[in-house]
């Protein structure tokens, strides 16, 4: 059976659930697919769970280094397993603030994995098993994760992505950071704070590639003088994961002499890549040539790149 919609929604992030909302108080009738929750990365695993640490630890560092208070404050230390107690009470009370909004809207809100089909139609596996919708309009906002490298893979264990080390039970001792953008210099930051040795890998010549260079040379003073290791025009060649922990091998290519750093973990910070596989079984790389993003569907944000015609 067939069911008619207005609007579907493909993803439940910040451009998702916002583009659903407004559709609903345009009175169209919306159906938004999420296979996880909703707020997407942003909320559940990226920005907002990162700026809850980013303020922890900050404080943590200042009572430590502050002459303002007496006392031992080599005796104050991280309480880890509450920090990550606030930081899952902080999401969890802006994903029911989100799923609040969209219930008093009236959107139906789908927990599946969604494929674009012929003719507007949407497929959507579920739990329960398949539904099958047309919609007059289709929004394609399914975000991004982690890329990795060729030769250095995520396993969660000891080669991580921004999810995996916002989620590490215990802090590491060191860790290597591949890529300098806002990702890796926030995660890498923020365990710095707390006691890790970390050490900072980008192929460009400065951090923050893409951003205003003057304001990005800046922040990489202030975090090299904090005691973060930052280094530049870094290619990683080679690399090796382990129990032992990682180990990075490659060619400084301003100076042409060979680089190792090896570290208990290392997090993949080089880029992102937009999660497609499930629109029509292709990659993001074949989508241009499957997928066409036409007057009755819109791609946002990360999609953008593989569509040949979008709107936003």
């Amino acid at each position: 059976m067939t069911e008619s919609r207005d609007l579907v929604v493909v993803g439940g992030g910040p451009g998702g659930y916002v583009a659903a909302l407004r559709a609903a108080q345009l009175k169209r009738k919306v159906t938004l697919v999420e296979q996880d929750r909703v707020g997407g990365t942003c909320i559940n695993y990226g920005c907002i769970p990162t700026k809850y640490l980013l303020h922890v630890t900050k404080v943590f560092r200042e009572v430590r280094t502050t002459g303002l208070f007496r006392g031992p404050r080599e005796a104050i230390s991280v309480d880890w397993p509450a920090i990550h107690e606030g930081r899952r009470s902080v999401v969890d009370r802006l994903v029911k603030g989100i799923v609040f909004l969209l219930e008093k809207a009236r959107v139906e809100v789908v927990k599946g994995t969604a494929r674009l089909g012929p003719d507007k139609t949407v497929t959507i596996a579920t739990g329960e098993g398949e539904r099958r919708l047309l919609a007059a309009q289709i929004v394609l906002a399914t975000g991004s994760r982690a890329a990795g490298l060729p030769f250095l893979e995520a396993d969660g264990r000891t080669v991580l992505t921004s999810t995996e080390a916002l989620e590490l039970a215990e802090i590491p001792k060191s860790l290597l950071v591949v890529g300098a953008g806002a990702i890796g210099l926030e995660i890498g930051s923020l365990f710095h704070r707390l006691g890790t040795d970390v050490t900072v890998l980008e192929i460009m010549p400065g951090v923050l590639p893409g951003s205003d260079r003057e304001s990005a040379q800046r922040l990489e003073r202030i975090l090299k003088k904090q005691g973060l290791k930052v280094f530049t025009h870094m290619k990683i060649e080679e690399a090796r994961a382990g129990t032992g922990g990682v180990v990075c091998r490659g060619t400084c290519v301003r100076t042409g002499r060979p680089f190792e750093y090896s570290a208990e973990k290392a997090l993949l910070a080089d880029g992102l890549h937009s999660c497609s596989e499930h629109i029509r079984g292709k990659t993001t790389r074949d989508m241009h040539e499957t997928c066409d993003i036409t007057d009755h569907s819109w791609a946002l944000s990360y999609l953008l790149q593989a569509s040949g015609k979008a709107s936003y």
